[in-house]
């Protein structure tokens, strides 16, 4: 697992087999980049089979699983919620829904944004 980090934010590049915690404090953002996967959330009691460029939100201390299969790789982008109050407060409210795989094909031009400001942030950094 390579991970990129500021005190803040930071990026880790996620591999198969390699063991990721299953819920933290932070706001986390999955981009699959390669590859296939699975997520589940125990709280709902559902599992979802992931493509590549599928992307997904984890809330603060929400539970889930994630893994990837052989040959499959994804970035995780993870935020603290210290600053997110710092730059949005108003967001602290807010539980973030973010699940691409749940929209068709054409309803994916939102999260071709999140997608390419993604790999910006992260080409940036790296």
């Amino acid at each position: 697992m390579e991970e990129l980090r500021l005190e803040q934010f930071w990026f880790t590049l996620l591999h198969h087999h390699e063991t990721r915690e299953l819920w933290h404090p932070e706001l986390e953002v999955v981009f699959l980049l390669q590859g296939t996967g699975r997520v589940y959330f125990p709280d709902l009691d559902t599992a979802y089979t992931l493509r590549e460029r599928d992307i997904f939100a984890v809330n603060s201390f929400e539970i889930q699983d994630f893994e990837l299969d052989e040959n499959s790789a994804a970035l995780s982008f993870s935020i603290t919620l210290g600053f997110i109050g710092d730059v949005a407060p108003e967001l602290l409210k807010y539980k973030v829904n973010c699940r691409s795989f749940l929209y068709t094909e054409e309803r994916q031009s939102t999260f071709d944004v999140l997608r390419r400001d993604l790999a910006r942030a992260f080409q940036t950094l790296n």
